[in-house]
Formats: structure tokens, C-alpha cells, sequence
């Protein structure tokens, strides 16, 4: 190798080590029990609805021993991640309020803010594909009533949570609440119901 040649060579290997170091850590922060800095599980959205009258828990990951605080409608609540990187907070029970608040999850080195949450009721729905049909796009013999106008119940959010992507679900996953979710499962967060969503 010629002399000339040499500091280009050394530039592009020192690239490469730092692209595939890079994609390491991206990948690391993938598995479980790693955490990659404060994280907030995906059903804590802008947009989002919390359960009233009862206590909500809130989670997330951390460096393992991290301090934790949530601070949402005049609680201020901490946790401490464990050897995981897991935390939860538990709010205390919660009245219903249809005035948007934030919440702020915060830890020494990081903060996180979600917008316009409100504290009513939270329905699951689950089912097969009629269940992804909105009122707009539906093949089914029903609609919006008419008295009912997209625009005026923004209250009314929805979540959608994709499917696991696998035909068979194991026994473990099905016997116990999902922490997280495949990339992707969650897209959009919590949408306010309007005239584009419905």
C-alpha cells in the first residue's frame, strides 16, 4: 500500500467501525432488558386517554437505576428503573377531564412530553379486519348517524395497535400484558376523531 493511499484508508476504516458501532447500539436498544436512554411505551402518546377512576400506571425504560418522575394532572409521581431499564409509575386515580393536559416524564439526563391527554374512559376493541374499517371507508350496510359530526366529538381517540404478525401467538404472550410492541405495531398514536379519521 502505498504511502498516499494510507490516510484514506485508515479514514474509511475508522467510517466503517463507526457505522457498524452506530448500528450496534440501534440494534442492542432493540432487545430486551436494554435501554438506550428514556423511553416511553408507545400507548403514552400525544392524543392519548387515561382510564378515570383507578389508578394508571405509567412505564417505561431508563438506564438501569435511573430516577424517574411523571408528573400529569397535579401528581408527581417517581420510579426507579430496574436491572432491565424497566420503570413504572402508578398515578393515583384519575377524574375524568375533557381539559387537555401534558404529562411530562422526565429523568436526569431527559425529558418527554405528551400533549392534549384527557382522563375518560378507555374502550378495547378487538376483532378481524372489520375492526380496521373506519365509517369513510367501510363495505358494510352502516354509517355515522347524522346527528353525530366527526368535528364536533373530538374527545372521542383512537389507537390502533397492528397485529402481532404471526399466526400462531405463543401461550407466555397471550398469559401475560405486553410491555412493548414490534416496531411498527403502533404507527400513528392516538388520533382525535375529525372529519379526515372517522
Amino acid at each position: 500500500m502505498s504511502k498516499e493511499n494510507r490516510p484514506t484508508r485508515v479514514a474509511e476504516t475508522r467510517r466503517r467501525r463507526s457505522e457498524w458501532a452506530a448500528r450496534l447500539g440501534a440494534s442492542l436498544a432493540l432487545l430486551p432488558g436494554i435501554a438506550a436512554g428514556l423511553d416511553l411505551c408507545e400507548l403514552f402518546s400525544d392524543n392519548a386517554v387515561l382510564q378515570r377512576g383507578m389508578p394508571v400506571p405509567v412505564w417505561g425504560w431508563d438506564e438501569p437505576g435511573s430516577k424517574v418522575t411523571v408528573e400529569f394532572s397535579g401528581q408527581k409521581v417517581g420510579a426507579v428503573a430496574d436491572g432491565n431499564g424497566k420503570w413504572t409509575a402508578t398515578l393515583q386515580p384519575l377524574k375524568v377531564s375533557k381539559q387537555p393536559q401534558d404529562m411530562t416524564v422526565s429523568a436526569g439526563h431527559g425529558k418527554i412530553v405528551r400533549k392534549d391527554i384527557l382522563v375518560g374512559d378507555v374502550w378495547l376493541c378487538s376483532g378481524q379486519s372489520n375492526m380496521e374499517m373506519t365509517f369513510q371507508t367501510n363495505r358494510l350496510p352502516c354509517d355515522m348517524p347524522d346527528f353525530v359530526k366527526p368535528e364536533d366529538v373530538p374527545m372521542i381517540r383512537h389507537l390502533a395497535v397492528g397485529s402481532v404478525g404471526t399466526k400462531k401467538v405463543p401461550k407466555e404472550m397471550m398469559e401475560s400484558p405486553r410491555q412493548r410492541f414490534q416496531a411498527g405495531q403502533v404507527k400513528d398514536g392516538w388520533i382525535p376523531c375529525d372529519a379526515e379519521s372517522y
